[in-house]
């Protein structure tokens, strides 16, 4: 739990940096919520969640990823880019999951180079039954700027478990 921690920390820090360094540009607010940097962020956000159901090319992907990215996963592990890129047999990836729908999604962009994303998405796998329940995941998304077009850096993710009393009346 601690390396976890210290990890994230040192990515956000890392960011914060790179953020704090070009806060000085009039263009680029120190965090903007709205505006066009954050949309195209949204616009990612949500082209990562339809590679998770239909699938992308391995160029598509490497376009995506920063060639340093890291993710955080639930049992803490940490998985590099070249291991996500294993499961690219024959250069596409399938997806893995039946539906992936975005249900909250916060952008925040600092400076002109960095942003982070907070968001919430409910996903049926393809290998789970069909009538088996969504699960429902917090995601934080670090996204730099690389030259014009922005690249998932990092990401850490967790499984919210379901509400035991969601199905109580009152």
């Amino acid at each position: 739990m601690l390396l976890r921690v210290a990890i994230l920390a040192t990515a956000i820090s890392t960011v914060s940096g790179q953020a704090a360094a070009t806060s000085s540009d009039a263009r680029c607010p120190h965090a903007a919520t709205a505006g066009p940097a954050v949309e195209a962020i949204r616009a990612l956000e949500l082209r990562g969640a339809r590679a998770n159901v239909d699938g992308w090319s391995i160029e598509e992907a490497r376009s995506f990823f920063a060639p340093d990215f890291v993710s955080i996963q639930p049992d803490g592990s940490v998985t590099r880019l070249d291991k996500v890129l294993t499961a690219f047999a024959d250069g596409r990836n399938a997806g893995f999951a039946r539906s992936f729908d975005i249900t909250e999604l916060e952008i925040r962009v600092y400076g002109c180079n960095a942003a982070i994303v907070i968001g919430a998405a409910d996903i049926r796998a393809r290998a789970a039954p069909p009538d088996a329940p969504a699960w429902r995941v917090r995601f934080l998304n670090i996204w730099r700027r690389d030259g014009e077009r922005w690249r998932l850096t990092a990401n850490q993710f967790a499984r919210i478990p379901p509400d035991p009393y969601q199905d109580l009346e009152p």
